[in-house]
């Protein structure tokens, strides 16, 4: 029987002994190639990110930025599966038909931890949830009984969306979900433990 013939290394750069082989030439330039092209593709991502962020500090706009006399607290879209609605509020500002019961009027302090919480930076956290099959909600009323704002909170997916509000849509980090699903459970919601 002959002498096998050495096997081949095809790894660029390895010699028979599989030790690394200096670069040279068009080895050199694809490495370099595909160090520039991670380097670009990481600089992307970064800047995605960057760019579509939840708030955090210096991009709060304090809340509620509007007149209210009172705020309702509501379950709403009990249903499995999708959300029916995706804020307690229609167009024409009644209620969507999946918010459940006659909701909970939140006390003055109860209103001042809400906001305390929703003008927290340390509430949110980067980047954004994808989910959102928000369950609880908060209604904001003006003297005649119409609605001038709302928030739909999600605890499944950590988020809530904020109409009027700058930015709108949020993800909340857990010292902020925990001090909301305290406020829930104070007010005598339903499934303020969602995970």
């Amino acid at each position: 029987m002959g002498s096998r013939a050495p096997m081949r290394h095809y790894r660029a750069g390895l010699s028979p002994d599989g030790l690394q082989q200096p670069a040279t030439g068009a080895i050199a330039l694809t490495r370099l190639y595909c160090f520039t092209l991670n380097m670009r593709t990481l600089f992307s991502i970064l800047a995605f990110f960057s760019l579509s962020t939840p708030a955090v500090a210096g991009e709060l706009k304090p809340f509620p930025g509007f007149k209210y006399s009172q705020v309702k607290a509501y379950n709403f879209n009990a249903k499995v599966g999708l959300s029916e609605c995706s804020v307690p509020l229609n167009e024409d500002g009644s209620l969507c038909s999946s918010v459940k019961g006659r909701g909970k009027r939140l006390s003055k302090t109860q209103a001042k931890t809400l906001f305390a919480i929703l003008n927290d930076p340390s509430s949110y956290k980067r980047p954004r949830a994808r989910c959102f099959t928000p369950h609880h909600a908060f209604v904001f009323f003006n003297r005649q009984g119409k609605a001038v704002g709302q928030i739909s909170l999600c605890f499944e997916c950590d988020r809530l969306f904020i109409e009027p509000a700058a930015p709108e849509s949020r993800s909340l980090a857990p010292p902020g979900m925990k001090k909301l699903r305290s406020l829930c459970q104070s007010l005598g919601l339903k499934d303020c433990d969602e995970r």
